[in-house]
């Protein structure tokens, strides 16, 4: 009877803990802060075309809808999805990107998807002082490109054609 009541002691000591960390997750998450500090250190401008859904149990979820535009560098994102989940009591987790265009300068790509397994605690626990990396891992993207090309550019093209 004393190990089973020891059991749910430490059972109801864990969840506790755990509804702790989701409240100051919560409390602490500034979605506002962190799109305009990363629109100030990059200079680019990011619109949010859906409201971030965020789930935080059996399976802490973060899926959003982006549109990011850089005029200096000319480049546009469209439509980026992002879903980034992490199961309460496993170490590794996923994020999904897909992004619907996806055009620098003259190179269009399109229907990119980007996935990869991440391992957000052994990264956050490495790279607490620089969490850039936190999203160090190994991923798989596939996607369409297209060149937009000039008349002078496709000249030269085939001109170096036929010298091939």
């Amino acid at each position: 009877m004393k190990k089973i009541r020891l059991f749910f002691s430490i059972v109801v000591i864990i969840l506790i803990i755990l509804s702790i960390f989701i409240y100051i997750f919560l409390n602490n998450f500034e979605k506002e802060k962190i799109i305009s500090d990363i629109e100030k250190k990059l200079e680019i401008k990011i619109n949010e075309n859906n409201k971030t859904k965020i789930n935080i149990f059996p399976i802490v979820k973060l899926n959003t809808n982006l549109e990011i535009k850089d005029y200096k560098n000319n480049l546009y994102f469209d439509n980026i999805r992002i879903d980034i989940s992490q199961p309460v009591f496993q170490v590794s987790g996923n994020l999904d990107i897909l992004i619907d265009n996806l055009n620098i300068k003259n190179i269009n790509f399109s229907e990119v998807n980007i996935n990869g397994k991440v391992n957000y605690i052994e990264n956050y626990l490495k790279y607490s002082n620089n969490l850039e990396n936190l999203f160090d891992s190994i991923y798989k993207i596939n996607g369409k490109i297209f060149l937009e090309t000039t008349n002078e550019e496709k000249f030269l093209i085939s001109f170096f054609k036929i010298i091939l």
